[in-house]
């Protein structure tokens, strides 16, 4: 980018001025003191900064409404376990697939017990079975007995 500045510098330093442009930059070098060339040299560079900083602006302008876009057409982020098996999570509602992803995740321990997250939440037993069912479905419970352990724990879980 820099080599490409300096080679516009280097063609526009070899044009030959208009009268009006080598008139305009004549009588304000004579004002500031200065060389005309120098300032033209200095209006063209700050001409080129404007430029590469509204091209900027608008780059991150758009990037911006892209993202906005982007969370609009999907604005919760799907939990792993339902990106991974849709077809058994995918009937639960959204409050449910949260709950899915939480127990997937481990925060409920390695056996997530279904009576202490129904009290815990203050969930029905009608909400909660359902996401239990659809974990055991995809492989992420694993049931012993009355009791569920997450399937990355590995083997049966002791006592």
């Amino acid at each position: 980018m820099e080599d490409q500045r300096s080679q516009l510098i280097e063609k526009l330093s070899t044009l030959e001025q208009t009268p009006r442009t080598h008139s305009a930059f004549n009588s304000l070098a004579s004002t500031l003191n200065t060389a005309p060339a120098k300032l033209q040299h200095i209006g063209f560079l700050a001409l080129a900064i404007i430029t590469d900083i509204v091209g900027l602006v608008a780059l991150l302008a758009f990037n911006a409404a892209a993202t906005v876009a982007k969370r609009a057409t999907n604005p919760l982020q799907q939990p792993e376990t339902v990106e991974k098996h849709p077809l058994h999570t995918a009937h639960l509602n959204e409050e449910q697939q949260h709950l899915a992803q939480r127990i997937s995740a481990g925060e409920f321990g390695p056996k997530p017990v279904m009576r202490n997250i129904i009290k815990d939440l203050r969930l029905r037993y009608e909400t909660v079975n359902p996401v239990f069912k659809a974990l055991q479905q995809a492989g992420t419970l694993n049931k012993n007995g009355r009791g569920y352990f997450l399937a990355s724990q590995g083997g049966l879980p002791n006592g």
